[in-house]
């Protein structure tokens, strides 16, 4: 999770507390008066209702064999949770606020200077956080050809691109042209280390500059085979497993022999990415 997704998720848990904390309020209002009190004697639980009546503590045994006994223990119950469960919102409440206005995001490369992404003079990893992407890096690495590629059926490289890069289909050389229509930059057939230690290869691994992270897009191109099909499925669960979200983090374009990928269906699925 990156930071960003924190404190997205942090100002969503203060609203929902908000949320919750408006509807204790309205239940705290029509709880009955008094508290619970419960005792085991005997291996028997007995139930009595605690008030003030005209300046005397008064305590009421509660039959829980009546339905109206049952209906008051529920309540009584019910009205600890809402005294209680106020106290605790209320104050993480005042805490997640004051947090959310006080915190901030620590991103070296907006502290490194304006030439970071142009001189190929990249930060060090040690200036990151664990596991926090170094843009600046990945661009120079990504400019020098200096990253891992999939070793696996050289053989099928055979499809040209505009640039004279080799693809393994037309429909990722149809990708390919398009991607580079934008102006962005990515890796082809690139390695991907999940979560698990497992390395697979993405079809394209493509940096978003202004939101400085990356995505990853697949196409999956014979999914009227069922062996092909699953294997892929299984490829999906992986990247899930690994945080990975379909369309923020992933997405994907897919073909049979009846319905091929088409430059129309590329252009639409990069307009969901934003492009």
């Amino acid at each position: 999770m990156t930071q960003q997704q924190l404190f997205e998720s942090l100002s969503r848990l203060c609203r929902n507390y908000e949320t919750k904390l408006e509807s204790l309020e309205k239940l705290g209002a029509a709880c009955p008066p008094g508290h619970l009190t419960e005792r085991i004697i005997n291996e028997q639980i007995y139930y009595s209702l605690n008030k003030m009546a005209d300046g005397h503590h008064n305590q009421i045994a509660i039959p829980a064999n009546t339905r109206d006994g049952v209906r008051l223990i529920r309540e009584l119950r019910e009205k600890r949770v809402v005294l209680h469960g106020r106290r605790v919102l209320r104050r993480n409440i005042k805490a997640l606020r004051r947090a959310l206005s006080e915190l901030q995001i620590y991103e070296p490369e907006q502290y490194a200077g304006r030439f970071l992404d142009h001189d190929g003079i990249a930060l060090p990893d040690r200036d990151f956080l664990p596991g926090q992407f170094n843009a600046g890096k990945w661009i120079a690495d990504t400019k020098a050809g200096n990253y891992e590629t999939n070793p696996y059926y050289p053989e099928d490289l055979k499809h040209d691109t505009r640039s004279g890069c080799l693809v393994r289909s037309k429909s990722e050389a149809d990708w390919y042209d398009m991607l580079e229509e934008t102006g962005l930059l990515f890796r082809y057939d690139s390695a991907i280390r999940l979560c698990s230690g497992r390395v697979i290869y993405a079809d394209f691994v493509v940096l978003l500059p202004k939101e400085r992270r990356l995505i990853i897009i697949e196409h999956f191109g014979r999914m009227d085979d069922p062996w092909y099909a699953m294997k892929n499925m299984k490829r999906l669960q992986d990247y899930a497993d690994s945080g990975l979200v379909l369309g923020r983090d992933l997405f994907f374009t897919l073909e049979t022999k009846g319905q091929p990928l088409t430059r129309a269906k590329i252009r639409s699925t990069l307009r969901r990415i934003g492009l």
